[in-house]
């Protein structure tokens, strides 16, 4: 009789893996007439090149080989962050355009982070592709008092159905190429 091999290791947790991933958040766009009023949750943005295609957004993963760009569909650059809405009732990702991205980065020189930061968005000429607007101003809560910071690489991931190891690649230009750009925020 042949003798059955035993595992080399064995990994135990205190609860199935289902229930230690962390709930998927909605993903929030500000819509034409919609105003968006929120508190920011993540330190920092995250983002990368989509392609609007099959009536939704999909990553650009390389640009040498994207069935997108090689069909000329255009990209451009989204930037995603976790937040909570003032009343604190309900959080989402929100996602953000090219257009506000310098206002982001200087607020985060300055003040080396976005959590905490109250953010309010619209879109010019309450158009749904209307330019993005954005305010930013301090916070009411400490960074303490606040939730914590979705995973928002992690949850696009998923969205996208890519590999949960697709690696973050740090960068400060989105001239790279990176499918992820910044730390995991």
């Amino acid at each position: 009789m042949e003798e059955k091999s035993r595992p080399v290791s064995l990994e135990f947790f205190k609860r199935p893996l289902e229930q230690l991933r962390e709930p998927n958040w909605s993903i929030t766009r500000v819509k034409g007439k919609q105003t968006l009023s929120c508190v920011a949750l993540s330190k920092d943005l995250i983002g990368c090149y989509v392609h609007y295609a099959r009536g939704r957004s999909q990553p650009c993963i390389d640009a040498d080989t994207c069935e997108w760009c090689l069909s000329g569909v255009p990209r451009r650059w989204h930037s995603w962050f976790g937040a909570v809405s003032l009343s604190g009732q309900s959080k989402s990702i929100v996602e953000i355009t090219l257009a506000v991205m310098p206002r982001f980065d200087e607020w985060i020189r300055q003040n080396g982070t976005l959590r905490g930061t109250r953010v309010d968005l619209a879109r010019a000429g309450k158009r749904d592709n209307g330019r993005l607007m954005c305010m930013l101003e301090r916070g009411a809560k400490k960074s303490n008092e606040l939730p914590g910071a979705p995973a928002v690489a992690q949850m696009l991931r998923r969205m996208w159905d890519l590999p949960e190891h697709t690696p973050i690649i740090e960068s400060q230009a989105p001239n790279v190429l990176p499918l992820f750009d910044r730390k995991e925020a």
